[in-house]
């Protein structure tokens, strides 16, 4: 329901200005519409969405966590062979950000498509770098933390579920696959 919406939002930001025979506005049916999505609870604008995006209480968002994570990655490069050696503090905090149960990424959806998210590309590294690590452990026979590993990875690329962008899904399908 929520990607039909976005669609929707999308769609009207390109409509009524082409100054048709309704003079710009939308027509009735159209408007009808978007109060029944209302109604329903759901957002119609960007501002609308970027309301209903939930910011998780105080302490409990893994988001600075995960971003000081994003900084501290050393080697960014997953077939570098000191990928894994060199971002042993950024898998710490990794791990310590996973502990939070909630997620909220510091972007205003009301920007539209011109909404910078940096943070897409960090946690598509960061799951190379949970992946490798998994595989490391396993390897050493460390089985516990092997699945601590994937149990982690899963959290990161969870972390962007209630993220109302869609590229930001597909980066969290994608992780979820790395992992």
């Amino acid at each position: 329901m929520l990607l039909a919406v976005l669609a929707l939002l999308v769609g009207l930001s390109g409509c009524g200005k082409s100054g048709g025979t309704n003079g710009g506005k939308p027509d009735a049916a159209l408007t009808a519409r978007l109060e029944a999505i209302r109604q329903a609870g759901q957002p119609v604008t960007l501002a609308e969405l970027n309301a209903w995006y939930p910011e998780p209480p105080a302490g409990e968002n893994a988001a600075p966590l995960y971003a000081e994570a994003f900084a501290a990655l050393a080697v960014a490069d997953a077939k570098s062979p000191s990928f894994l050696t060199k971002n042993q503090p950024a898998l710490a905090l990794l791990h310590k950000a996973a502990t939070k149960s909630q997620c909220r990424y510091p972007i205003d959806v009301s920007e539209g498509v011109s909404l910078p998210l940096p943070h897409l590309a960090k946690i598509k590294t960061c799951a190379q770098l949970l992946s490798k690590e998994t595989m490391a452990n396993a390897a050493k026979g460390r089985v516990d933390l092997a699945a601590q590993d994937v149990m982690d990875g899963l959290r990161l690329a969870g972390s962007l579920e209630q993220e109302p962008v869609q590229i930001s899904q597909l980066v969290r399908i994608s992780s979820d696959t790395l992992t």
